[in-house]
């Protein structure tokens, strides 16, 4: 099941608010609890009966953890990273015996289907367990509250990764005001829009021009095909983390931002600290900084943290080139970028990081090295030439993606002032006001109708 469903708008969310709303305070977490793990079975069917045993296992290791013990933290992460590596990595591990393949045209191929949402979960557990062994946080008593912070359905499946630090007041008391519900439904709506009526438009553009034989795809159609992919990535993955918040404002709680308007950055490194942060911030707290931070061997430090967040989205070379990329420019891109200056030196920076973040892009979208590097001779000439474009491309451009792609990529140069969520969600001004009457009024019926027209809109981050 997913948000941009017509199981999850008119039938599961309709009734988990009124379950929610009539149950007494005390039952509430019971009640979403169990529409969580509901909601996670619908998609993996079975195996939520391992989900559910993961629950109940890292709670029974929280509570076994004391000063000075160590094993129940060396257990969770055996146990959840040794999950996490067998079902991820093990045929990718496996498959590095056919390392021609994994250069090629070829992609190693999983014989196991991934449970959704496992590294999310993974990292919500070890997160815990360390903080737990830093002193940072008190063991959870309850195992519902503590199965309701692993699995809380907004968030469960692709973010933002909470910490627990940030959730155990609500999980302890919470009310859910008529101002936060309404609040959670203009940012729900926000993010409905942007995946169904955005990202979803613009897929077809990315999806024809990474389909094809690069030797098909000239110079033009190369580079919108990586700015189609860039944008349908933002929308539908910015799109997903407005719902998560929106849904839980509906239900009383404050999950945290995941994006920061990236397109808008003037480095590298500033892009990093604005996309998807929950999980930048992650690896900088539990990985970058105990292994010295700054201080010591900082080359070593970024490039380590860089090769595990493009091994984190998948296993496949691209995804470790990926990571190598993003982690040398960032080394290489971290002098200030001071925000004042001339207007047209600030464009030229936030271009500059845009095209460098696009060409990575390429990695992280292509099945193979080789399909990859194929793009990237078409996206200098030397594929089908400057205008040779494939013929599934000519299928799918029409006005309406044309203007979508057009208004979208403002998204690189707008000022993030101006696209400030937060303001459209609670801002008192009357084009804030009026903003929101448009939004929830016009965008979300309009999404809706297209949900129930298509109902298959599968997010991107599903798969990791």
């Amino acid at each position: 099941m997913v948000f941009s469903s017509v199981e999850f708008l008119f039938w599961f969310l309709p009734v988990t608010l009124a379950a929610h709303t009539l149950a007494p305070r005390r039952a509430r977490n019971a009640v979403l609890l169990a529409a969580s793990l509901v909601f996670y079975a619908w998609g993996v069917g079975g195996l939520v009966l391992a989900f559910a045993a993961g629950i109940v296992l890292n709670h029974r290791l929280g509570l076994a953890a004391r000063p000075g013990r160590r094993w129940p933290l060396r257990t969770a992460v055996v146990v959840d990273l040794g999950v996490l590596l067998v079902a991820k990595y093990g045929q990718w591990l496996v498959g590095l015996a056919h390392l021609p393949q994994l250069l090629g045209n070829a992609p190693v191929h999983h014989r196991w289907a991934l449970p959704l949402g496992l590294s999310f979960f993974t990292f919500q557990t070890l997160s815990y367990h360390l903080d737990l062994d830093r002193g940072l946080v008190a063991a959870q008593r309850s195992l519902v509250d503590f199965g309701l912070f692993v699995a809380l359905f907004p968030h469960q499946v692709a973010g933002p990764i909470l910490r627990y630090h940030l959730i155990e007041p609500a999980l302890r008391d919470r009310d859910v005001t008529v101002e936060g519900f309404a609040a959670g439904v203009v940012r729900f709506s926000q993010g409905l829009v942007k995946k169904v009526v955005v990202a979803d438009a613009i897929a077809p553009v990315a999806n024809a021009v990474f389909a094809s034989p690069p030797a098909h795809v000239g110079l033009v159609a190369g580079w919108l095909g990586v700015l189609s992919f860039a944008l349908q990535l933002f929308f539908d993955f910015s799109g997903y983390s407005d719902m998560a918040i929106g849904l839980g404002l509906m239900f009383g709680f404050v999950i945290p931002e995941n994006f920061d308007h990236p397109y808008t950055s003037s480095s590298m490194a500033e892009f990093w600290r604005r996309w998807h942060i929950s999980l930048g911030a992650w690896f900088r707290d539990y990985v970058y900084l105990p292994l010295g931070g700054g201080r010591s061997h900082r080359v070593r430090n970024v490039l380590v943290v860089f090769v595990l967040i493009g091994l984190w989205h998948g296993a496949a070379a691209t995804f470790l080139v990926f990571g190598l990329y993003h982690g040398t420019l960032v080394l290489l891109d971290r002098a200030p970028t001071p925000t004042d200056g001339p207007v047209a030196r600030r464009l030229v920076r936030r271009a500059r990081t845009a095209g460098l973040v696009m060409v990575g892009w390429v990695l992280f979208r292509a099945p193979s090295l080789g399909r990859a590097f194929g793009l990237y001779r078409a996206m200098v000439g030397a594929g089908a030439g400057l205008l040779g474009h494939p013929d599934d491309l000519r299928k799918v451009i029409d006005p309406k993606v044309v203007v979508l792609t057009a208004l979208a990529a403002t998204a690189f140069l707008i000022p993030s002032r101006w696209m400030e969520a937060r303001v459209l969600a609670t801002g008192r001004t009357s084009a804030a006001t009026a903003a929101r009457f448009a939004l929830v009024g016009v965008g979300l019926p309009y999404a809706a109708l297209l949900v129930a027209a298509t109902n298959f809109h599968p997010f991107l981050y599903y798969r990791f």
